[in-house]
């Protein structure tokens, strides 16, 4: 299976990688897209990643990803979080190929995270706000040597600066 960049910031940060956590239950959550409502926007980050997230409504949040360095763009991807009778799912389509399947495992009003242990990279995608106008995206799993490596993100909302 290709290895799968579900943020396509993923090519720019590469030196950014961080240890990640372990898996929670999902709480505090409806199980319904608009668990994800807070999402909704444009965000961009520092080193030229962007991401823009269509409203919650008709079940389901589209998402486009971006990254640009140097003026041209190194990655992009479609992405998609779906409510399903059996919970939310996050679809990733990077450089608009196939899609892959991420469950949602935790859920917090300030916070959402799905996972799929069976793909290769990433493993995990959590999406966490910090403030009004300021999220962190985080993708991580298996390293190279087999400990659990990751990367994160820092997007603040609006045009870029």
């Amino acid at each position: 299976m290709p290895r799968l960049f579900a943020l396509p910031v993923l090519l720019a940060l590469a030196t950014a990688c961080r240890a990640t956590g372990t898996t929670t239950p999902a709480t505090n959550c409806r199980g319904l897209v608009s668990d994800a409502a807070w999402l909704a926007g444009s965000w961009h980050s520092k080193e030229g990643a962007e991401e823009q997230w269509t409203s919650a409504a008709g079940r389901t949040m589209l998402g486009l990803g971006r990254t640009v360095v140097s003026g041209g763009t190194m990655a992009f991807e479609f992405m998609r979080i779906e409510e399903r009778d059996d919970g939310l799912v996050f679809i990733a389509h990077p450089s608009a190929g196939p899609g892959v399947e991420f469950r949602r495992t935790a859920c917090r009003p300030d916070m959402l995270r799905f996972e799929n242990r069976t793909h290769d990279f990433p493993q995990l995608i959590e999406y966490r706000r910090t403030g009004a106008d300021t999220i962190e995206a985080k993708v991580g799993g298996p390293g190279r040597d087999g400990g659990e490596v990751g990367q994160v993100i820092e997007y603040r909302r609006g045009a870029p600066r």
